[in-house]
């Protein structure tokens, strides 16, 4: 099974990562900063900074949705990179 990791720092990649989590087949994990988690959310609350638990995900999913900035993006994941064959997809919504 295909294990699929959502992240969000942002109100507005909360809401994006809502909806693509419920559009989803394969279940994934929607992980939201806890400032922007609703009670009615089916997701795992996180506090900043977001370095742990992205660098975390990484490890542990086979794709990767993060809702934040493309440059955060890349500093956060560059320690983890090891070849583009194992490492897990990435999809970074700017």
């Amino acid at each position: 099974m295909t294990r699929t990791a959502i992240v969000a720092i942002s109100r507005n990649g909360a809401a994006l990562g809502r909806k693509l989590a419920k559009r989803l087949a394969n279940d994934p994990t929607l992980y939201l900063d806890r400032r922007f988690l609703d009670e009615e959310d089916n997701a795992i609350a996180f506090d900043l900074p977001a370095r742990p638990l992205v660098q975390r995900v990484f490890q542990e999913s086979d794709q990767l949705v993060l809702f934040m900035p493309v440059g955060v993006t890349v500093r956060l994941l560059a320690p983890c990179l090891d070849h583009k064959h194992r490492d897990p997809a990435v999809v970074c919504v700017d």
